[in-house]
């Protein structure tokens, strides 16, 4: 009897579960970290915190009370690397401790992967009203497209810290939505309300992760469109790009007033310079400069506006290595299909120029789209 309650606890733990001991420890320091770190959040907190913080805590509890769901064995597979992001972060921090400046990106990062983890496991657990969800997220794009069009334009803060983060979220969450779901009234809105946020913003990185998404919608559509139909598809292409060219242009122009080209300054000669300064302080560091050390230790004026540099040079390339394996575990999760890998690659292409991973709306979006491929898998499957 014993030897089988062996086998089974061995098979368990092999099926992807955390085994008992490792909830524990999860616990513990979710508990020690709370208590370090919920003062600093608050006081960093927005308007949309009031709502993903409690359903982040409660998501933390049920997952850790649920055997059976699929973020269990992600978030295992995951651990190695998530603990090399934070060795490679303290390693950065080892000449001056754990200072002011660097808690505030810790917490941040801590929060998004209670946001992810615990999101994830609500969404799935709600599958079946997946639609309602996704109602929801379009809500929240009308709001932060109001407020993109309404101030994004001339680069005031809108509704969002900044108008970079008003141009991600209408951008990657419309990607979610679009590939997402199944209603052709949902899939135009999201598109629509994803353009009119990042018209307003006029976030250069929001406008190609919302065209990454389009391309990966097309690839979709394509593959589902009948044989004898798939030329005249492949044939409309280059017409709707020409068209969409052609209206952002008109779009630009029409907003650029007169901070369009300190803008577009800001955005190329700006972005090289800090790019610049990043990389000579990772030549002169290369241990890491500690979460937000780039700019708190005086070597650029702003972030490093590129995750993957920002992640090099704040936590070496321990660090580095932790948030590229984390990301590839993702990729090929068992749940992520064409939708999640459209919603990855999109984040991607908008961390290019702006640091994006500690951003909330990223780990919601990338939470509900991995539901929804799972989701369609088995019904396909079915």
């Amino acid at each position: 009897m014993l030897l089988t309650d062996r086998r089974d606890a061995a098979r368990a733990g092999s099926s992807g579960q955390l085994p008992s001991w490792s909830c524990a420890v999860l616990v513990g320091v979710g508990l020690l970290g709370a208590a370090f770190l919920v003062p600093r959040l608050a006081y960093r907190a927005g308007p949309g915190d009031a709502l993903l913080l409690p359903l982040a805590v409660i998501g933390t509890a049920l997952l850790l009370r649920s055997p059976d769901s699929p973020v269990r064995p992600t978030i295992r597979a995951a651990a190695p690397f998530l603990w090399l992001i934070m060795v490679g972060s303290l390693i950065g921090l080892s000449d001056v401790g754990l200072v002011d400046w660097a808690i505030d990106p810790l917490a941040k990062e801590i929060y998004v992967l209670a946001i992810f983890a615990g999101g994830w496991h609500l969404v799935w657990s709600k599958r079946d009203h997946l639609e309602t969800i996704l109602s929801l997220q379009l809500v929240a794009l009308a709001l932060m497209a109001y407020y993109g069009i309404k101030y994004g334009h001339h680069k005031l803060p809108t509704v969002a810290p900044h108008p970079n983060m008003t141009g991600s979220f209408s951008a990657i969450m419309s990607v979610a939505v679009l590939m997402a779901s199944r209603r052709r009234v949902t899939m135009i809105l999201a598109v629509a309300l994803g353009l009119a946020g990042v018209f307003g913003s006029q976030s250069f990185g929001a406008a190609a992760a919302l065209a990454v998404g389009i391309v990966g919608f097309a690839v979709r559509s394509f593959r589902r469109t009948r044989p004898d139909l798939r030329p005249l598809f492949v044939a409309a292409v280059p017409l709707t790009l020409a068209v969409a060219a052609m209206g952002a242009t008109v779009a630009f122009e029409a907003v650029k007033v007169d901070r369009g080209d300190e803008i577009l300054d800001e955005t190329s000669e700006g972005r090289f310079q800090i790019w610049s300064d990043a990389l000579a302080a990772w030549q002169d560091r290369p241990q890491g400069l500690g979460p937000g050390g780039l700019r708190a230790r005086g070597e650029a004026r702003d972030e490093a506006h590129n995750d993957l540099l920002g992640f090099a040079v704040e936590r070496s390339l321990i660090g580095l290595t932790g948030l590229v394996g984390f990301w590839v575990i993702l990729w090929r999760s068992g749940n992520a299909g064409l939708g999640t890998h459209t919603v990855m690659f999109a984040v991607l292409v908008g961390g290019l120029t702006h640091e994006t991973v500690h951003y909330r709306h990223i780990w919601v979006a990338i939470a509900v789209i991995l539901v929804a491929d799972g989701t369609a898998d088995g019904s396909r499957r079915g």
